[in-house]
This record gives C-alpha cells, sequence and structure tokens, in this order.
C-alpha cells in the first residue's frame, strides 16, 4: 500500500525506484533461496509434484504455441 501511495503521489520517484527494484529482489529471492536450501529430495521429488511441473511445462508450451501461430 505504501508503495502505490508513493508511485501514485509523484513526488518521491527515486523512492519507488528504490523500493521496486532494489529492495523487492533481495526480499524475494532470499527467503526462497532459504526455503529452497532447506527443502528434502525425498519430500520434493514425489509423482504428484513432478506431474504438476509438467503440466505447468505444457500449459507455458500451448501458450507459446498459441502466441506463435496465432501471428
Amino acid at each position: 500500500m505504501l508503495g502505490n501511495f508513493m508511485k501514485e503521489s509523484g513526488v518521491v520517484g527515486r523512492l519507488v525506484d528504490v523500493s521496486q527494484n532494489t529492495l523487492i529482489q533481495p526480499g524475494d529471492t532470499f527467503p526462497w533461496l532459504s526455503i529452497g536450501a532447506s527443502m528434502l529430495g525425498g519430500n520434493f521429488l514425489k509423482w504428484q509434484t513432478i506431474a504438476v511441473f509438467a503440466w505447468g511445462c505444457g500449459i507455458a508450451f500451448d501458450t507459446v504455441a498459441g502466441v506463435l501461430l496465432g501471428n
């Protein structure tokens, strides 16, 4: 909410840039990295997880094919 307020006010442009780029990237990266590093391989490599990953790759492939063939 504070980031949207700063962006829409138009007064603090440099603070908006810092809050959108410099602060948010490490704030997103470090929690996901720590979660991934602490996860055991046996918990992740299940057939259900692999099936969901394959399903997501299929959706991504369908999207790319639709965009390329739609033109």
